[in-house]
């Protein structure tokens, strides 16, 4: 049996947890106005350039989109998937 993880300053070990979750939140909130900023550049970049709003909100969804895709592709062609628990296939 594997010993404990010997903790001995309950206190700080709760200040520490306290301020991460307030991070998390502040990053979360960051990461928000961010995509918004990047939503309203789209919209005055489609504006300016006389594109229909549809053209422009598929870009949008492209910018946002393409990236998630070639990292799933990436990762899938390296033999990381989800499906069998994050273990590649040279390792089965």
């Amino acid at each position: 049996m594997t010993p404990g993880a010997d903790v001995q300053a309950i206190d700080a070990l709760q200040d520490w947890h306290n301020a991460l979750c307030l991070f998390r939140d502040e990053a979360l909130d960051a990461l928000g106005s961010i995509g918004m900023e990047v939503r309203r550049a789209f919209d005055w970049i489609g504006t300016h350039a006389g594109l229909p709003r549809p053209v422009w909100q598929a870009g949008f969804a492209f910018y946002w989109m393409v990236p998630a895709l070639l990292v799933s592709v990436l990762l899938l062609f390296r033999g990381t998937h989800l499906a069998n628990g994050g273990h590649s296939r040279e390792s089965s």
